[in-house]
């Protein structure tokens, strides 16, 4: 059985769940219609066509992919049957974020590789997460830059505090010392 992985525009739409080499850009054709079918034979014994992967997205515009940019692993094709309806937001094997992961998945992210780093003491640990939690603050259109928060500003308790579970949450640190 052909492991197929997937050509995803830069916008996050899937292109081809069919594409057997990413390197190629080759994905599965299906027989065309001067091709005849036999009951005895069938279409198996028929050469399978290959195409091209467009380029760019039929959509939207977009250029499209068939492979991490970083590491070049294929991505994975979304099991539509099953009812993934988007494509994967990281490559599975780099852990790189595709260009169409949201700003929330790429936060997320962000947090996941702060609980990972061993170098961080509490405090500072603490101070990337209120950086991270202004960050993922989506930006009022009429707030001016002075009455913005800036990452490591004292003026919003709100902040500490939502640093402070976060990390409580992750088991990073106590109570006492998160307050």
């Amino acid at each position: 059985m052909t492991q197929y992985s997937a050509a995803v525009c830069n916008n996050g739409d899937i292109v081809s769940v069919s594409v057997v080499d990413p390197k190629s850009r080759a994905e599965d054709g299906k027989p065309s219609a001067s091709q005849v079918w036999s009951p005895d034979v069938g279409y198996a014994a028929l050469r399978p066509r290959l195409l091209e992967v467009d380029r760019y997205c039929g959509k939207c515009g977009a250029r499209v992919i068939t492979a991490c940019e970083e590491c070049e692993s294929p991505i994975p094709s979304p099991d539509v049957l099953g009812g993934q309806r988007s494509p994967a937001a990281f490559c599975n094997r780099c852990g790189v974020p595709y260009p169409w992961a949201t700003r929330e998945q790429r936060i997320r992210r962000l947090v996941d590789l702060l609980d990972s780093e061993e170098q961080l003491d509490e405090s500072q640990r603490l101070e990337v997460v209120e950086a991270i939690d202004i960050l993922a603050e989506p930006e009022d259109e009429g707030e001016s830059a002075e009455t913005r928060v800036k990452a490591g500003d004292d003026s919003r308790e709100s902040h500490r505090k939502r640093g402070a579970l976060l990390l409580q949450s992750s088991g990073l640190c106590s109570r006492q010392n998160c307050a």
